[in-house]
């Protein structure tokens, strides 16, 4: 079985930590640890599977970039999720839980903003 892994950014924190998931990697108990110095390696030819979480704190509206070092083959390579230009934006999931009782803001790319109960327009 492929490994898996939960990697937790906390911002408020300002941490991030790994969880091997001991089932996937051959039976053992699940392994948690920071990183760095932690770090996710594969033992052979292949892929891990690895689903980042975000802690924020609530009823604010965060905008960012992930990025993700690698060696592979020896060669370092750098993977980005976001940018200047275009940044990854995210709510909190409990604001996002209160969809309805409470002000929900999206990101409106055509205004460049962050909108009160935005809604984006239908593709037809």
């Amino acid at each position: 079985m492929d490994p898996f892994y939960n990697a937790t950014i906390d911002t408020n924190k300002g941490t991030t930590e790994i969880l091997e998931n001991g089932l996937a990697a051959g039976g053992q108990d699940d392994r948690k640890y920071p990183m760095p110095p932690g770090s996710v390696t594969l033992k052979q030819k292949g892929y891990a599977t690895i689903r980042l979480s975000v802690n924020s704190q609530e009823q604010f509206r965060y905008e960012g970039a992930i990025v993700i070092d690698a060696i592979i083959n020896g060669n370092e390579v750098q993977y980005r999720i976001g940018d200047q230009d275009h940044p990854l934006r995210w709510i909190t999931r409990a604001d996002s839980e209160d969809y309805g009782q409470h002000a929900f803001y999206g990101w409106d790319s055509r205004q460049r903003a962050w909108v009160k109960n935005y809604s984006p327009p239908s593709q037809q």
